[in-house]
């Protein structure tokens, strides 16, 4: 796996992970001084997103995608969650595993993209 697929499997571990998480934004501010002043009690069981304009853009650019047939091998390959094998997601698609897995790594390229455009236009 080249350097840049690597980078765009950790993007799309992390943005599962965020996918999962149940705070997307920072927690509102107290307006009370005596409320600031005391310890936040955060459960261990939901983890808060993280605030990431990459992880946002990343999340985006995923639900651009409109094919389902094209977006179910990025999300086996990349994403790591698969219900079935492989050659069962190929043969449900009628497409060969060569196919399947050049589709999840052309459709990674354009979620990156996408993402890194919207990043830059960000700033």
């Amino acid at each position: 796996m080249s350097r840049r697929h690597e980078h765009i499997y950790q993007l799309a571990q992390e943005w599962m992970r965020w996918l999962n998480s149940r705070y997307f934004l920072g927690r509102a501010e107290a307006k009370n001084i005596l409320l600031r002043l005391q310890p936040h009690k955060l459960s261990s069981k939901e983890p808060d997103g993280i605030m990431s304009a990459e992880i946002s853009a990343f999340n985006t650019a995923v639900n651009h995608i409109e094919k389902s047939n094209r977006l179910i091998p990025f999300i086996a390959v990349y994403c790591k969650v698969k219900p079935k094998s492989v050659a069962e997601l190929a043969a449900e698609l009628r497409i060969s595993r060569t196919q399947f897995y050049e589709i999840a790594h052309s459709t990674a390229l354009e979620i990156f993209n996408h993402a890194m455009k919207l990043v830059k236009t960000q700033k």
